[in-house]
Order: structure tokens, then sequence, then C-alpha cells
């Protein structure tokens, strides 16, 4: 049996211009799978910085990301406050209202981790543009690529892979016309 968590939950994502939309479909099974984990209050969680190495490691038990070029950003649902925060620690609430206003139909007891970033008019990143935004929502993306709590559920218990599996239930994005 599939049961929408918090509603059928719709919201803004990814591009901030363009509609998004996000629910956790689970059976119950997963729910209850969830609640077996610690729980964890909603807030600020201090991400992992990324390692410099002169040599990549080598098999199948580590994984790459690409480095976006943009501002890594907390994003932590607590009741019905939505905060983006930097990875110091700082509220970019007021450098990125859209960001707060996509994203404020996320469950609450939520923190998502990823990076913002900037596009220019031909989609390519770019840094500069991120600093220097003049309220140009159109121009920001949210790369999501960390579920770090669920419902006040810790899970960073639970290996990467399955936290991205969680994601992918909760954060779908619309078909493309």
């Amino acid at each position: 049996m599939t049961m929408p968590c918090e509603g059928d939950l719709v919201g803004k994502l990814s591009r901030i211009g363009k509609v998004r939309s996000y629910a956790m479909p689970m059976t119950q099974a997963d729910d209850e799978s969830l609640d077996s984990l610690s729980k964890r209050d909603a807030t600020f969680i201090e991400p992992m910085e990324c390692l410099a190495t002169s040599t990549l490691p080598d098999g199948p038990q580590w994984l790459w990301e690409m480095k976006h070029d943009g501002y890594r950003a907390l994003a932590v649902k607590s009741g019905d406050e939505l905060t983006i925060f930097s990875r110091r620690r700082r509220s970019l609430n007021l450098q990125f209202p859209s960001l707060v206003e996509a994203l404020a139909d996320l469950p609450a007891g939520t923190v998502v981790d990823g990076e913002l970033v900037a596009l220019d008019d031909t989609g390519r990143r770019n840094f500069n543009l991120l600093q220097n935004l003049n309220g140009e929502a159109s121009h920001i993306q949210y790369y999501i690529f960390d579920l770090l709590c669920y419902r006040d559920s810790d899970l960073t218990q639970l290996p990467l892979l399955d936290r991205r599996e969680l994601l992918k239930a909760l954060v779908r994005l619309p078909d493309r016309p």
C-alpha cells in the first residue's frame, strides 16, 4: 500500500522559476523502518568537507561527486519554519527568498544538503553571477544531493546510497515537455 506522507506535497524546486513537485510515497514497511531510526531535531548539521587528494581512491565502495561551483546550502524545515543555511551556519533566507518559498512545503523535521548554483543565459554555471545576483531567481538552481533528516528521523545512520533512494522518493522532477 502506498501512503503519501504529509499529504500530496507540491512545491518548487531546482530552477526556482519552474514548478517542481515533491512527495514521499512510501510503503507501510518503509514508514515503520524510518520510525525505528534514532530521533533528531531538524537543525543545522555540520556538512562534510571536501578532501583534497593527489590520487583518487579506487574501488566500488567510493563515490565521487561533481563540484558545481556554488554555495553549499542546507535547507532545514523545523515545524513551519524553513531556513537555508550556508556551510558556516549563516542564514541565506534574505539572499534567496525564492528558494525559501520553493522549499516551504518540505515536510516538517526535514534537512536536505545541496549546492546553490547560478546559471548564465546559456545555462552554464557562473559563480560570479551567484555572488552578484539581484533577485534573478530564474538563474538559481538548488542541487540537492543528500537527505540528512526526515520527519525528525536521523537518516545519517543510513548509508549514503540508501539516503539517496529516499531523496529520490521525496523529490520528483516533472516530466519535461
